[in-house]
């Protein structure tokens, strides 16, 4: 799911890009929310996963969030991802519960984020966790929900390309 460009989110991570050259920020058109990372998928599999994305997420009616909160994983002391949070995503882990039960079982919970900078190496976090310390109760933009995207990620150097392969709406 698409979040970017939003004046808050946007102004947090050009901070972020700031804090270290070894922390590499996500491009502003490539801020997203990953609801289920599903690795190397078969062309012939797209259908019947578009088809279970549809079925996730019958029910849920569209709803906005806000971004708000800053963290790390796996923690601010040890980071390799810094994130934005998002403040009443539960419809989102609901579509994503969905979805893993219809895919099979996740390699990890939902955790609703979105990914600023990663860490190349150790001594790009090191002033990640006063900038967390500093931003915890940040708070940013609202953010409409009204559909879900399937997106297909392509790995390059100078970092991932998006393609939106379909999507499916939010429908109480």
């Amino acid at each position: 799911m698409e979040v970017g460009p939003r004046p808050a989110l946007a102004r947090l991570r050009d901070e972020a890009a700031a804090l270290d050259r070894d922390l590499k920020a996500v491009a502003p058109e490539n801020l997203h929310v990953t609801l289920r990372f599903l690795g190397d998928v078969d062309a012939s599999e797209v259908l019947a996963i578009l088809e279970a994305l549809r079925e996730a997420c019958a029910g849920v009616a569209p709803f906005t969030m806000r971004l708000r909160g800053v963290g790390a994983f796996p923690s601010p002391a040890r980071a390799r991802v810094l994130w934005a949070g998002l403040e009443g995503a539960d419809p989102l882990a609901r579509v994503a519960d969905g979805l893993s039960r219809r895919l099979g079982a996740p390699d990890k919970p939902f955790a609703a984020h979105v990914t600023l900078a990663r860490a190349k190496t150790p001594k790009g976090a090191a002033k990640v966790p006063a900038f967390v310390a500093r931003h915890r109760d940040w708070q940013g933009d609202e953010v409409p929900v009204e559909r879900i995207v399937l997106m297909r990620s392509e790995l390059a150097r100078e970092g991932p390309t998006y393609t939106p392969l379909g999507a499916a709406a939010l429908e109480a």
